[in-house]
Formats: structure tokens, sequence, C-alpha cells
């Protein structure tokens, strides 16, 4: 979960979903990539790859825009 309350879930069988804080979800079907890069297809045909790291004990989610999402425990 993140601080604005939306929630990803990479679920085992490769779906993803993304729920808003405030309601509404993306689908689509998730991969991991060296790096710590995981790509996400979404059921609309667009593809977005963030990385995944650790800072200071909590995980960040990277974006390739170079926009930072901790996540909240």
């Amino acid at each position: 979960m993140f601080f604005d309350d939306g929630r990803s879930v990479y679920d085992t069988d490769g779906k993803y979903r993304y729920t808003y804080g405030g309601g509404g979800t993306w689908y689509g079907y998730w991969r991991a990539r060296e790096g710590s890069v995981v790509c996400v297809t979404f059921v609309t045909g667009v593809e977005r790859c963030d990385r995944i790291v650790e800072n200071g004990g909590r995980l960040v989610v990277l974006t390739g825009k170079g926009e930072r999402f901790p996540v909240r425990r």
C-alpha cells in the first residue's frame, strides 16, 4: 500500500491490479526483469516498467519518469 492509500497487487499467476485510494482499478499482467525491474502490461495495452528498491529499510517504487513512491507498511 502507498501513502495515498493506493494498492498494488502482484499475483503469483502474473496478474496485476492497482486500486486507487479513492476507488477505481487498473488491471494487467506483470513480469520481473533484471535489476529489480517489474513491467506491467495493462489491459489497455499500455506498458509501464518500474524499479523497486530498498532505501533505509523501506521499499520504494521508482518510475521511468523519475517519480518515487515509498511503500507504506
